[in-house]
């Protein structure tokens, strides 16, 4: 039998043959355990044949749910989920082509899917702040948020859940638009909840993988700058599915590839590439919906001085922040903003 892994090394077919028997051996006699051995021989049969995705991998996750109502007290899924959540996250992690450089891009907390590193990031809201604070719309003047307002307008929703919702900003301007529909704005951060509320909105802490509504609970979802960060993105997509009614829409806002990376290139630093971004989300998004509608938009950061850049490059990695060269007077760096509308 194997030993114990570093958290840092990838998965193998073996490592879950391991976990399947020692998980076996907890399990209570009253349970059903065939549902868990199916699902880990399937995906052993897929790893060894070197087709396994993430989406797969979350559609067989899916068929433990209805398992797990029945599971007696004696049984430990917990190390069976561990497990699969780090196998996701190894799925889903990018494989750079040949010859390609592995150094690292910005390693700073919050800028990825490392759920200690999102919570430290929007524990206080200074950080999202001070990002936010600098950020224009395109040169004709064009405002993303406004145009995700609007076709969420558009979608006319008696009942509408934000997820990540921050500080309650663009929930509070859903809600002016829209006065008489039910909103219901989540974070996972006790910070941001608190903060929504302040603004008179129904704020709940909630985590975006495991949604405490019903089915067919709303008419709209709407996350803004929010799915690069959550840990097992299928998963989420797979919750916010099932909260809405058939006809009903989800308005995703993401950054791409391309975001702010002369600043970045800048400072000696790589652009960030993330899970959900303007590149590959369309792609995410169509296993989970029929119809994905994208519209980009190239947004503009306006930073007065030298000193606001570092401060922004700051929020995500101090050491980037150092390295930046000076400039004299106000600089303008290129971003580009993404909305994705799947119903």
């Amino acid at each position: 039998m194997r030993g114990r892994r570093e958290a840092g090394e990838d998965l193998t077919p073996e490592d879950l043959i391991t976990v399947e028997l020692g998980r076996a051996r907890r399990s209570d006699p009253g349970y059903d355990e065939g549902a868990v051995d199916d699902l880990l021989d399937d995906v052993v049969a897929a790893m060894r044949e070197g087709s396994l995705t993430p989406g797969q991998l979350a559609r067989w996750r899916q068929r433990l749910e209805p398992v797990t109502r029945r599971l007696r007290p004696g049984y430990d899924r917990g190390q069976v989920d561990a497990l699969l959540d780090r196998l996701h996250t190894q799925l889903a992690a990018p494989t750079p082509p040949a010859g390609a450089p592995t150094a690292p891009g910005p390693s700073g907390a919050g800028i990825g899917n490392d759920q200690e590193a999102v919570a430290q990031q929007y524990a206080r809201e200074d950080r999202l702040e001070t990002r936010r604070s600098v950020w224009r719309g395109t040169a004709d003047g064009t405002d993303p948020v406004a145009v995700a307002v609007e076709a969420l307008a558009a979608a006319a929703p008696r009942d509408l859940l934000e997820i990540g919702c921050g500080t309650g900003e663009f929930a509070s301007r859903v809600a002016a638009r829209l006065p008489g529909a039910r909103l219901v704005a989540t974070d996972q951060s006790p910070r941001m909840v608190e903060l929504a509320a302040q603004r008179g909105l129904d704020a709940r802490p909630v985590d975006a993988s495991e949604l405490p509504f019903g089915d067919d609970a709303f008419d709209a979802v709407a996350a803004m700058w929010m799915l690069y960060h959550v840990p097992d993105l299928d998963r989420t997509l797979a919750q916010v599915r099932r909260v809405l009614r058939p006809d009903g829409v989800l308005i995703a806002m993401t950054n791409g590839d391309g975001h702010l990376a002369d600043l970045l290139t800048a400072a000696g630093g790589e652009p960030i590439r993330t899970q959900f971004s303007r590149e590959n989300g369309a792609t995410t998004l169509r296993r989970h919906f029929a119809h994905v509608e994208q519209i980009d938009f190239d947004t503009r950061a306006v930073f007065p001085d030298h000193g606001a850049a570092q401060a922004y490059l700051a929020t995500f990695d101090p050491a980037l922040a150092e390295q930046l060269p000076p400039f004299a007077g106000e600089a303008e760096f290129a971003g580009a903003a993404t909305l994705f509308i799947a119903t």
